[in-house]
């Protein structure tokens, strides 16, 4: 085989690599958002950054109060799906059922987690949390509760930033697995 019969093979295998990352099942997604909906308003400021800037493809695709818990069956297939799981940490998340079930879920399915820490918590009122984040890589643990007021506008390019390495990681290791 020649020189060039070799680049064209080359070629056409990553080609044929490219078509097949673009091409993404249906229930993949970039990030899995979990919150409590008592921070709703910047939760949305933030997701609709990611969404409509960064095209980031985001469970939920649509925030609504109404309509922000999928069935069981769907969360453990998205969340299995999704490359990063993005937990916005409240002292309500720590005692919401719901929440407690998405973070947990997300642990066993060896989810790449981004903790923002919204409100500063003492570690015995972080209720089932506590193991979740002590245990999670420090860098991806974004305190947000140091900013002024406005945390989600503040800290926006560092979660940003943050969910970029992840994602590149997460590429990587999934590629070497392969």
């Amino acid at each position: 085989m020649g020189l060039s019969e070799s680049k064209k093979d080359l070629n056409a295998e990553t080609k044929k690599d490219l078509n097949a990352e673009t091409k993404k099942d249906p229930n993949e997604y970039d990030i899995f958002v979990s919150f409590h909906p008592n921070i709703f308003n910047q939760v949305e400021n933030i997701h609709d950054k990611l969404l409509k800037r960064y095209k980031f493809k985001i469970w939920p695709e649509v925030l609504s109060l109404n309509d922000i818990e999928p069935s069981n069956h769907d969360s453990i297939k998205i969340i299995k799906n999704a490359t990063i799981f993005l937990c916005f940490v409240t002292q309500a998340y720590c005692f919401s059922e719901r929440c407690l079930e998405e973070i947990e879920l997300a642990n066993k399915t060896h989810a790449r987690i981004i903790f923002a820490i919204v409100e500063k918590i003492e570690n015995e009122n972080l209720g089932g949390l506590e193991v979740i984040i002590n245990k999670a890589i420090r860098k991806n643990i974004l305190k947000c509760y140091d900013s002024k007021s406005d945390w989600w506008i503040e800290k926006f390019e560092q979660l940003k930033e943050l969910i970029l390495q992840v994602k590149v990681i997460t590429k990587g290791f999934l590629m070497a697995e392969n």
